[in-house]
């Protein structure tokens, strides 16, 4: 992502902005200066890590204590006023008025949009790009590192493809929880895509007892026979018999039921073809873990590979919460069989996530990436300080990269901790550094700048500085529709609203309410249309409009309705 924020011909340096950025790269990046990584251990590995201020640092408290200055006094210094550019100067004259600071940011806005709008014309791909570029920047403890996610899917796609391939292994054991079972079955579909010669029969329902399980897994069977048979038709081919009654019989043992349905399958296939079968065992949720543990423990290859597991390759699962079949095969030492730990939790992304970021070979440039979402995880779970620390360190690397919007997101992060440490005068005043650093960066800053424009209106509204909000979030939702980002732009268009209504200005309030409503209804964005109804309800009981709350209530009735019928 880093790569993406370079500088645009349009905005070149000069001698004030560099000042200006070296002076909050040693502002904010000092409290770096006495940082001690440890490894901590996590579940018996040393991977994840813990990056601690060191107390007993004199200039990392004194850093510390700077970021309770006012506004004023930090944008003030940093500006480096007198030789700077004209937009500088004025965030430094007219940070506590706030107008002027909008004032000032609305040309460059305004010509990194038309830029944009030009790129967009020339290049569908930036779409893309813009709107994808915030995605991981503070949605705190759910926030995961794309790298380290996609690591973890190719791990077990990787596995399952060699599993498949292979001709000495009969079983794969995946060891996951139940929250991790629909990223499992999406990475199962995509080799079965990619394997189109061989046959994969998926079984996702739930393990209940034995008896009811296995016929549930027959019954799949022969669904899935029915709806070959219905393309063979089309064709002019002959149909596939379905399995044979044995297979259906609960009397049977699970096993032989399993094992018949499996020679079946084989015999529809030429024996002399490179077909492999094979069956996913893979329940969403294990109900009857003793009842599923017998079924699969039946084909165990205990005596060696079988003839009736010719061409047959066996996916089962066991529950990570509560394991039975790893365990047991631990113990048995049965060979044939191979185990996967699949673990895609918050917790096992941010072990990836510091294990990389703390790996010798890890390019600086991806360390800073890392070190940037363990930042935002920091926050999400309430480490502020170590949060701070990072941030500072990835603000000093990217002052030295000239990545103004890189910076600017780590000022939003710091300004994200003053907001939630109840200092909004402060976390306002970053936000304002942010916005003079990604504004000028073209098209660039475009999506930084969107954030922190709304972050900004947050701040401002906690203040009570009504009137600059409403001029914030009308600055991100404008943003936010050139980006086609369309829900970001009604989510600000709501907030326009409720700046205006504490300031007593109904009609301006209910009519940016109204026009946001028409996006939400074109874009199907029911939950944002509903809390915009809930606000202007609110409204006009307040004031007096009877008629119009009611009209609101009814409107809010059929979104209601809508949403139960779609999503019932």
């Amino acid at each position: 992502m880093g790569e993406r924020h370079h500088r645009d011909a349009m905005c070149t340096s000069t001698p004030a902005r560099a000042a200006a950025r070296q002076r909050w790269a040693t502002e904010i990046a000092q409290a770096a200066v006495a940082v001690r990584v440890q490894p901590s251990r996590c579940r018996g590995r040393e991977l994840r890590v813990r990056i601690e201020l060191d107390t007993t640092c004199d200039r990392g408290r004194a850093t510390l204590d700077r970021h309770r200055t006012t506004g004023r006094e930090q944008l003030a210094h940093s500006t480096g006023r007198g030789g700077g550019d004209g937009l500088f100067e004025e965030l430094g004259a007219t940070i506590a008025g706030g107008t002027g600071v909008l004032q000032a940011l609305q040309g460059d806005v305004e010509l990194c949009c038309a830029a944009h709008v030009r790129s967009v014309d020339r290049d569908d791909a930036t779409r893309r790009t813009v709107r994808g570029t915030l995605g991981y920047a503070a949605r705190g403890a759910t926030c995961y590192h794309a790298g380290a996610v996609r690591k973890r899917i190719a791990e077990l796609k990787e596995t399952l493809h060699a599993f498949v391939d292979q001709s000495d292994d009969l079983l794969l054991v995946i060891s996951a929880r139940d929250t991790d079972m629909a990223l499992v079955h999406k990475i199962v579909e995509g080799v079965d895509q990619e394997q189109p010669a061989d046959i994969v029969l998926r079984f996702a329902h739930e393990a209940k007892a034995a008896g009811p399980y296995v016929d549930s897994v027959m019954a799949n069977v022969d669904a899935q026979i029915e709806g070959v048979n219905a393309v063979r038709a089309s064709e002019g081919l002959s149909a596939w018999p379905k399995l044979p009654p044995v297979a259906a019989d609960p009397r049977q043992p699970h096993d032989a039921r399993i094992k018949v349905a499996m020679q079946h399958v084989r015999g529809l296939f030429p024996k002399d073809g490179d077909h492999r079968i094979v069956w996913c065992f893979l329940p969403a949720v294990i109900s009857d873990p003793v009842g599923y543990a017998s079924v699969i423990g039946r084909l165990l290859p205990r005596d060696g590979i079988q003839p009736w597991m010719h061409s047959q390759r066996i996916i089962a699962r066991d529950d990570r919460a509560r394991a039975s079949i790893v365990p047991h095969l631990h113990e048995q030492k049965i060979d044939n069989t191979l185990v996967f730990h699949a673990d895609f939790s918050t917790e096992a992304m941010l072990d990836a996530l510091a294990e990389e970021a703390t790996a010798p070979e890890t390019p600086e440039a991806t360390r800073m990436m890392q070190i940037l979402q363990l930042a935002a995880l920091d926050f999400g779970h309430k480490r502020y300080v170590q949060a701070v620390e990072k941030y500072g360190i990835c603000y000093s690397y990217f002052e030295r990269a000239q990545l103004p919007s890189m910076q600017a997101l780590c000022l939003a992060g710091v300004g994200d901790v003053q907001l939630a440490n109840r200092n909004a005068r402060d976390a306002k005043a970053r936000y304002q550094q942010g916005l003079a650093l990604s504004a000028p960066d073209g098209v660039n800053g475009l999506p930084v700048t969107m954030q922190l424009c709304s972050k900004a209106g947050d701040a401002c509204m906690v203040i009570e500085h009504h009137e600059e909000a409403a001029g914030y979030y009308d600055m991100a939702s404008q943003i936010a529709g050139k980006l086609l980002n369309l829900e970001y732009k009604c989510d600000n268009m709501e907030k326009v609203g409720i700046a205006r209504a504490s300031r007593n200005d109904v009609a301006g309030a209910v009519e940016i309410w109204k026009l946001a409503i028409g996006i939400c209804k074109e874009g199907d964005y029911f939950t944002r249309w509903r809390s915009i109804l809930d606000h202007s309800i609110a409204l006009y009981a307040g004031v007096g409009l009877v008629e119009d709350k009611r009209d609101a209530e009814r409107e809010r009735a059929g979104v209601d309705r809508i949403c139960k019928e779609r999503y019932r």
